[in-house]
């Protein structure tokens, strides 16, 4: 394969690997091409361990589909065509738009990703190359890499505030496993739960709430500091589920859990 100074991939919203690997040591499980068996791997297989999967830049979701290792995701960047399989759970759509960072599923075990540029094979590695050169080279000029996700501009408090900083670690372990769950349905939103937050949206349309400010990713209902109120009810039902979810599946409590309220959420079912 030839490359020329177009062959460099330009994504205006920066660049992203496919998963963070907190170590740093990613491990490769089968490399690309022939193997001593001459078994030939047409992409690269990567160790994970139920990692969110990022899609690299900017792009589209042209195909996906179920097989029996797994979910896929095929995306579109510019003149490469990018697919990541293996998944156990896939989250994008397809025709659905993405940026660097966007998380499209969540691997298990392993994840295996192919390229192509102009519709010919390549060595996923050399493309994983250039990506992470751009990444690096940004970071040097100072310019924003991949944009943090955006929140909406305005406090909320809730009532797990004391806890916070505990629910946060809880949520960077196991909120991958969440989702999962809820979309695999090993874990199903209580009935109380999910009609208390239908009635919130509902109650919020009916006041108008939504599109007072121009919607964003971080903030896609467009609300404003008039939602305050019922922004709050919402994060406490939703926090609320998440350790709802922990007690139920992990018996993971918060430290601050008393007794009792560790019997009440162990007598639940799922």
């Amino acid at each position: 394969m030839s490359y020329n100074q177009n062959s460099n991939l330009y994504s205006k919203s920066g660049y992203s690997m496919p998963f963070e690997e907190k170590n740093g040591r990613v491990e490769i499980l089968r490399p690309y091409g022939e193997d001593a068996d001459g078994n030939f791997n047409h992409g690269v297989d990567f160790k994970t361990r139920n990692f969110l999967i990022a899609a690299v830049a900017d792009g589209q979701v042209c195909g996906a589909m179920n097989m029996k290792d797994g979910a896929a995701i095929i995306m579109e960047h510019g003149d490469y065509l990018v697919t990541y399989s293996h998944l156990k759970t896939r989250f994008a759509q397809v025709d659905q738009k993405l940026r660097a960072g966007t998380i499209v599923g969540m691997a298990s075990d392993s994840l295996h990703v192919e390229v192509k540029y102009q519709d010919g094979e390549i060595n996923p590695m050399e493309f994983l190359t250039m990506i992470y050169g751009n990444i690096k080279m940004l970071q040097q000029t100072g310019k924003i890499v991949v944009p943090d996700f955006e929140t909406i501009d305005m406090d909320v408090p809730t009532d797990f505030d004391d806890d916070r900083e505990e629910i946060e670690r809880l949520m960077l372990q196991w909120y991958p496993s969440y989702l999962a769950d809820l979309a695999q349905g090993e874990y199903l939103l209580p009935g109380k739960t999910e009609m208390s937050l239908r009635n919130i949206f509902s109650w919020a349309a009916v006041k108008q709430f939504f599109f007072r400010t121009i919607p964003h990713l971080g903030n896609p209902g467009g609300l404003d500091e008039s939602a305050v109120p019922l922004a709050c009810k919402a994060q406490n039902l939703l926090i609320g589920d998440f350790l709802n979810y922990l007690a139920i599946r992990h018996q993971i409590y918060l430290s601050t859990m008393t007794d009792g309220l560790k019997k009440k959420y162990m007598s639940q079912p799922y």
